[in-house]
């Protein structure tokens, strides 16, 4: 490091004792390496401690300090990640993603709130990484989050809902039994499906209705949670400041085993729409109910719901590379 007050080297750690030395200051080889001080009127040899009960001096302004730039730290506020990150939201995966996922929601039929809100998110943020002014707006992610906070509300109501549905049929069995009865029949018919003509409510059945119902909901919060509080990792980023948090793997994780959950479905309702549209239609109508629903394959829904199924994959995909780019910045 250096002296602010005679530009001399010194050890780190140490006082440079230009200032404490008692003596003639007109000899320029004695304190200060061959600078003359010539102090202000005053200031004499005996007040020259006094200096030190001064307001400490800039360390970033100083002309000494900018020639070691080793030694100040970075006051710009930026973060190491930030081009990382900025590169990964304006990156080809990034576009090709927001094409499929709004093609996807509008063939697919899949266009709600919060689906036109994210989708309105990532075309803003799309945009944003794009400006030329070494800036990125966080309006969009700022939706993001508030959207994955609303689900939260919304899938916590529907918990409670739910459960309390769970409850009323596991408690009073005879509200469900004949229908259970039906249901059983004709899995066996149409879908070849065995299953007992009746179901003994046990603790044991209770239990475990209860239990896998409500690891249900935890994991699906843990999800929701873990993606918002990625956004928030992102919006430190493209903010230049020091991510509190890494974007999460688990829900990068659970995008891609939703999708390939969903695509699963929709394959097995292609091989078997014959069968189901039998098991439906005869549960309709032993229930005496005038209902004669057909299912029938929409090939352009299904194209959507195709599109859609990728977009989750390639936002799996994003999600990784921002965790990666966070991580190999140091900072988290």
């Amino acid at each position: 490091m250096y002296c602010i007050y005679c530009g001399r080297e010194i050890p780190d750690g140490q006082v440079c004792n230009c200032r404490n030395t008692q003596g003639n200051y007109e000899n320029p080889g004695d304190i200060n390496g061959g600078l003359n001080y010539n102090p202000p009127y005053g200031e004499g040899a005996a007040n020259s401690q006094n200096r030190f009960s001064d307001p400490e001096p800039s360390y970033y302004n100083g002309s000494v300090y900018n020639s070691n730039p080793g030694y100040a730290p970075d006051m710009s506020g930026g973060s190491a990640c930030f081009e990382s990150v900025r590169k990964v939201l304006k990156s080809p995966v990034t576009a090709i993603m927001a094409v499929l996922y709004t093609a996807g929601c509008i063939v697919g039929q899949r266009l709600g709130i919060i689906q036109l809100l994210l989708i309105i998110a990532m075309w803003i943020t799309f945009a944003a990484a794009h400006k030329k002014d070494g800036s990125v707006k966080t309006a969009g992610i700022s939706i993001v989050s508030g959207t994955y906070v609303a689900m939260i509300v919304l899938q916590s109501v529907l918990f409670l809902v739910v459960s309390a549905a769970i409850a009323i049929m596991l408690f009073a069995p005879d509200l469900i039994s004949e229908s259970y009865a039906i249901f059983a029949r004709f899995a066996d018919l149409y879908l070849g499906i065995a299953m007992p003509e009746s179901i003994e409510l046990s603790t044991v059945v209770v239990i475990t209705v209860i239990a896998v119902w409500v690891c249900m909901f935890i994991i699906q919060i843990v999800y929701l949670s873990m993606i918002r509080r990625s956004t928030h990792a992102v919006k430190s980023a493209i903010m230049k400041e020091q991510p509190a948090h890494n974007v999460s793997v688990f829900a990068a994780i659970m995008l891609i085993i939703g999708a390939i959950a969903n695509m699963a479905s929709s394959a097995l309702l292609c091989i078997y729409i014959g069968d189901i549209n039998g098991f439906v239609n005869a549960v309709l109508n032993q229930l005496d109910l005038p209902f004669n629903y057909v299912f029938r394959l929409d090939y352009i829904r299904m194209g959507g719901n195709v599109a859609f199924y990728i977009a989750c994959f390639l936002g799996a995909t994003i999600l990784l590379r921002l965790h990666r780019a966070i991580k190999k910045s140091g900072e988290y």
